[in-house]
């Protein structure tokens, strides 16, 4: 056991595989595949179309798109 910061905390945790991210979330809608797809329709399909496909929101389309959700695929 050690004092260390929130931040510090977080990143242990992250290490260590004791944050679920992407499908292993229990909160997640979408799975690796269907992230997968999103990004390939970038500069294909609308976001909003793709946001009721998947059905999630527009700006979630757009983040994924901008690799600020989901950052652990490539």
């Amino acid at each position: 056991l050690e004092w260390v910061t929130s931040k510090e905390n977080r990143l242990h945790a992250k290490i260590n595989g004791r944050c679920p991210c992407g499908e292993k979330s229990k909160t997640s809608k979408l799975n690796e595949m269907q992230v997968r797809v999103i990004r390939r329709s970038k500069g294909n399909l609308p976001a909003i179309y793709l946001a009721v496909i998947f059905n999630i929101s527009k700006t979630h389309i757009y983040r994924i798109w901008g690799y600020k959700r989901w950052t652990h695929l490539t």
